[in-house]
């Protein structure tokens, strides 16, 4: 995978083209071109989506995983154990 691009970047690739100039359109009769701007264009929407959808989720599974680890600190006890239940299934 590509490393990330910047914000400004990816918004360029993202760009709909809706004003575009001739010579772009142009470009992208030749295969090559085309298969690169397709790629770079799936790329940026990748890393959007990324940031936007899963990092979130991701964050959230984190937080979750260490509140277990703290409940398991604590001792066993059934309030920890229901708490601990909870969060696993918000996990799945």
């Amino acid at each position: 995978m590509q490393e990330k691009t910047p914000y400004q970047n990816l918004m360029r690739i993202l760009d709909t083209k809706k004003a575009g100039d001739h010579e772009w359109f142009t470009s992208l009769l030749d295969d090559d071109a085309q298969r690169l701007y397709e790629e770079q264009h799936i790329d940026a929407v990748m890393q959007i989506l990324r940031a936007v959808r899963i990092r979130p989720h991701k964050n959230t599974i984190k937080a979750a995983r260490e509140e277990i680890a703290a409940l398991e600190k604590e001792g066993n006890s059934a309030e920890n154990y229901v708490k601990i239940r909870a969060l696993l299934a918000e996990i799945a």
